[in-house]
């Protein structure tokens, strides 16, 4: 969606400003005001990772690495058991991965390392 958005407005640009000069800085501005945007979504999804890390509650604190666990169990079920199974004529069923769990395992993963850096900057920031 932010990319068809920052699509019209490039289009937009270039027939509001003649000038190339003109499209040029106008350009830039926008592209400022999409990096700002995602850098300002970064932080705030950082913070709720802050948050959940420190939270009181065991399952505040642990659903992501549970939820990694989960992911890696499918994987070494689907690609490591799952073949060397097959080689002794034993049939274990592979899980279905959707195309959203590569997702989820990405932000996941980003997460945790935001989190963790968030976590680590604000033990030195408070010394």
């Amino acid at each position: 969606m932010i990319e068809s958005i920052i699509d019209l407005g490039l289009t937009l640009i270039k027939r509001i400003f003649p000038d190339k000069e003109a499209q040029d800085k106008a350009t830039i501005e926008l592209m400022q005001l999409q990096t700002s945007g995602e850098l300002a979504k970064i932080a705030e999804q950082s913070k709720v990772v802050v948050a959940e890390a420190q939270s009181q509650s065991v399952i505040a604190r642990n659903w992501r690495p549970i939820m990694m666990l989960v992911f890696v169990f499918i994987i070494f079920n689907n690609y490591i058991l799952v073949p060397y199974a097959g080689m002794f004529h034993v049939i274990i069923p592979a899980l279905a991965i959707p195309e959203k769990m590569w997702s989820l395992l990405e932000i996941g993963i980003g997460g945790y390392i935001v989190g963790r850096s968030g976590e680590s900057i604000a033990r030195i920031l408070k010394k």
